[in-house]
């Protein structure tokens, strides 16, 4: 029988049941030891600090009066946020395309980064729920105390998307933001003996809460319900024809590839489930890629954009990237395959890279270059294999801007890296003196690193060509990242030491297991000799947020629940719930991480062919029963009306098909099918 040693021994949490989200007079959440629940007075339309409970879809509604700290989902199930008290079941919980469900794209409200305020004192430990996912570790005090709950993946309330070009405006009030509970999606136990971190460290003082953003709304749609960042107002398909992939062949009519390579606004959909035998090469933009469609999941081997070669400089204008592209709900795992990157994104701008698994590549899970205008949210790099593993994650390299191809823009939340050895990322900017003096944005936000080897690894100079030494800048946002490390790892968080003036960085609620009374510029260290020492914030360090296009900010206390709800396509196949099922348990997998241990890359949830796709009378991309549901005629093409917008997200203008496309995304993630 294996064995698998949590990281930190857990106490048992008390869940409190509360009357409005108050604790209830004489449970005492410190001695109690059992689980009580009752019925909330949450109410159906606000909160008791007046602001709206729900995001657009109207998903998750919240209670926050006093201490008690609590989110609901629509199927009735309320959490609270660590260290704080619980919530009961809501007594209605609201339909989640209600027609009432008030909007908060582009609300005034909701300009700006929402926030939570950090936890004070120790978070309680939840006790072990029989049936559900492994235990999350204790964290030094800072434990994630969610238990797992079956395949509900509570959705982070979205913010306004601040647009391209971000505009200060007042700090607005932070508005709660939930800390999910994670899905009991963990896999069977992994078939070798995990690495213990080591013994607990004293538990940290409270982290102050990450300061709100300064940013205005969009004129325009988000890509999404829940798209964040500089890429957020890609547009992909939205009014175009719909495609159907309808085998599972590397090319040719009814593939992939056929579909991706056609121009024109489209919207690609899958009734095919399973492997694809070959990489894709994504020609042409004006695109949504709706992986979620798949009945049982789509997986590439790689994802790339096309260039005949290797160029940098020399490509100019002529190279052939892709412009304003929506991808979600994919896996890219190369296993060895023709291509080496899970996704190679060059000459690319406008879009958003949501919920992919990228892994098992022999080069790069992610390659960024010549790119701006980037979202990559929610989404896993794993497991890259090979003697190149040690750079394995995600490599944002390089730029020409002389051709309009400049790298910049990047905003990188809520992913996860998982048995990845370097490369968190790693900001190389190797161009040939193309870089020298420019200045690269970036949102890293919320990320979770499991099995940390080494350091977000920011070059401070122009390295090679004429301009070689030349400065190069950065102004980034860093907050709310979490780490966790064995033992054996001896580096911090990231390693800046900018050259010149013209680098700015806004650190806040940076979080290591090994250190976990250090943060933010205590973990600014590299080089294999980190202690944990203190350090002052620099010159270059701000104490404000750079006003970037909005993000949803959990605290980091809350990434790990949320990476194991949230992150990756859905439903998980066999490898991601291997991976997750070590996030759950809090362990380490003893095997090599430049190894597929279980070699389940390119397993599948099913057998034979796959689930059935809907029924589709009019090829619009809409089944037939939801039509039917929705008021829209399943025998007229009528996905680029907007007759659902309002009822189902809030605001108006997002065509009836992108609607069905949110809402499945949705579902798939909260029941992982």
């Amino acid at each position: 029988m294996q064995r698998h040693t949590t990281l930190t021994a857990l106490a048992a949490l008390t869940l409190v049941a509360a009357a409005g989200c108050a604790p209830v007079e004489g449970d005492d959440p410190a001695s109690s030891s059992t689980q009580t629940l009752r019925a909330t007075t949450c109410p159906e339309s606000v909160t008791s600090d007046g602001r709206d409970p729900r995001n657009a879809a109207g998903q998750i509604r919240y209670c926050w009066p006093g201490e008690a700290r609590c989110f609901c989902d629509t199927d009735g199930d309320c959490y609270a946020e660590e260290g704080h008290v619980a919530c009961a079941p809501l007594l209605t919980p609201p339909a989640l395309t209600s027609p009432t469900a008030p909007s908060a794209v582009g609300s005034v409200r909701d300009s700006g980064v929402v926030v939570r305020p950090a936890d004070a004192g120790t978070a309680p430990t939840p006790t072990a729920d029989a049936g559900r996912a492994p235990t999350p570790m204790a964290d030094a005090g800072r434990a994630p105390t969610p238990t797992a709950d079956a395949g509900r993946a509570p959705t982070p309330t979205p913010t306004a998307d601040a647009g391209r070009t971000p505009t200060p405006t007042p700090t607005p009030t932070p508005t709660p933001t939930p800390t999910p509970t994670p899905t009991a999606d963990a896999g069977t136990a992994p078939p070798r003996t995990p690495t213990p971190s080591p013994a607990p460290a004293p538990a940290p003082a409270p982290a102050p809460a990450p300061a709100t953003g300064t940013t205005t709304p969009s004129s325009g749609l988000r890509a999404f319900p829940g798209a964040e960042g500089f890429g957020a107002t890609a547009t992909g398909g939205r009014g175009g024809r719909v495609i159907y992939v309808t085998n599972l062949n590397a090319s040719g009519p009814g593939s992939f590839q056929d579909a991706v390579q056609q121009t024109g606004p489209r919207y690609i959909l899958f009734k095919v489930s399973g492997v694809i035998n070959g990489d894709v090469q994504m020609n042409n933009g004006d695109v949504t890629i709706a992986g979620q469609t798949s009945p049982g999941g789509i997986t590439v081997r790689g994802l790339h954009t096309t260039e005949a070669s290797y160029c940098d400089q020399q490509c100019g204008a002529n190279a052939r990237g892709i412009q304003n592209f929506i991808v979600r709900h994919l896996r890219s795992r190369p296993a060895s395959g023709s291509f080496p990157d899970g996704l190679r994104l060059r000459y690319a701008r406008n879009g958003v890279i949501d919920h992919l698994s990228m892994g098992n590549a022999e080069d790069e899970a992610v390659e960024i270059s010549y790119t701006n205008n980037l979202t990559i949210q929610d989404s896993v790099f794993a497991e890259t294999i090979g003697g190149h593993a040690q750079y394995g994650g995600m490599l944002i390299n390089y730029t020409n801007p002389a051709a309009g191809y400049a790298l910049d823009n990047l905003t990188i939340v809520r992913n996860v890296w998982n048995r990845i050895q370097g490369r968190y990322p790693e900001f190389s900017r190797e161009s040939a003196g193309a870089a020298a003096g420019t200045t690269l944005h970036v949102e890293l936000t919320n990320n979770l690193y499991w099995d940390q080897r080494y350091f977000i690894d920011v070059n401070p100079t122009d390295i090679s060509g004429g301009n070689a030494g030349s400065n190069i800048f950065y102004q980034m946002n860093l907050v709310g990242n979490a780490t966790y490390a064995p033992s054996s790892n001896h580096f911090g968080f990231i390693w800046l030491q900018p050259s010149g003036g013209g680098t700015s960085a806004y650190f806040a609620d940076n979080h290591s297991n090994l250190w976990p009374s250090r943060a933010d510029w205590d973990l600014n260290n590299c080089c294999n000799n980190y202690n944990g020492s203190a350090s002052a914030r620099p010159s270059w360090g701000r104490t404000t947020r750079h006003a970037f296009p909005a993000v949803t900010v959990l605290p980091s206390t809350g990434v790990r629940a949320n990476a194991l709800a949230n992150a990756g396509a859905f439903p998980r196949d066999p490898m991601d719930r291997r991976l997750m099922g070590y996030v759950a348990s809090g362990t380490f997998d003893s095997a090599p991480n430049n190894t597929n241990p279980a070699n389940d890359a390119l397993r599948l949830n099913f057998t034979g062919a796959g689930p059935a796709a809907p029924a589709d009378t009019d090829n619009d991309g809409m089944p037939d029963a939801w039509e039917s549901a929705h008021g829209t005629n399943p025998s007229v093409a009528d996905h680029n009306g907007t007759t659902v917008s309002v009822s189902m997200t809030g605001v108006a203008g997002y065509t009836n098909l992108e609607c069905y496309l949110n809402e499945l995304a949705v579902l798939r993630v909260r029941n992982n099918a």
